[in-house]
């Protein structure tokens, strides 16, 4: 991964980071699926019963959102730039939510891998080469 780069704006605000929110229709289920499969920690939960949840795994933080209607959530894509990629594919293989294709090396240049994802979400964690 390239030095950690900030986009600073005209008045000196220094954007950090995104958090994508990503809809489930369990979020229970959501949850101990990016616990147990994919490594993230709760960093938050909110409602009683929970409907919204942070996870975090290093500097990454997604959002789970409860959603009645999670029909669009196959037509989203979130990328996750790692560096080191292997270790990763591996340890996801093990839990079984890698998709069939593997660890592919693209013609742009990346290292990736897909993501078999409950709600629908594609994911890939990809690598940069260059």
């Amino acid at each position: 991964m390239a030095a950690e780069a900030t986009l600073t704006t005209s008045d000196a605000t220094v954007i950090r980071g995104v958090n994508p929110i990503l809809p489930v229709d369990n979020i229970s289920e959501a949850i101990a699926f990016w616990e147990d499969k994919l490594g993230f920690s709760t960093a938050f939960q909110y409602g009683e019963p929970t409907f919204y949840a942070g996870m975090r795994r290093g500097p990454i933080e997604i959002h789970l959102c409860r959603a009645d209607d999670t029909s669009f959530a196959d037509q989203m894509q979130l990328r996750i730039q790692v560096e080191n990629i292997e270790p990763l594919y591996e340890e996801y293989k093990a839990q079984g939510v890698t998709h069939p294709a593997g660890l592919q090396t693209k013609p742009w240049g990346t290292k990736e891998f897909g993501i078999l994802e409950p709600s629908g979400v594609g994911i890939t964690v990809y690598e940069d080469l260059a």
